[in-house]
């Protein structure tokens, strides 16, 4: 998993798979984190976001081709589930 990781909340996706309208925080970890790591760290980001509630998260792949681009979004989840 990647040391830096943007966090998008509010908004919302388009079509294409673009974010619209979010917000954007940046969370940086000193190695590659756990999944329970960056669950804790979105938590804590996410003022909101209380440990009995249900977290969905997806991960944003740009594919580049040409001058153009298209956005997909991959469901994210813990190995064990």
């Amino acid at each position: 998993m990647d040391r830096v990781v943007r966090v998008y909340s509010g908004g919302t996706v388009s079509a294409n798979g673009k974010f619209d309208e979010m917000k954007v925080g940046v969370l940086v970890f000193a190695s590659s984190p756990t999944w329970a790591q960056l669950c804790d760290r979105v938590r804590s980001k996410m003022e909101h976001v209380v440990p009995t509630n249900v977290m969905r998260m997806e991960g944003q792949y740009v594919a580049r081709f040409g001058s153009g681009e298209h956005f997909v979004m991959m469901p994210m989840s813990c190995e064990l589930e």
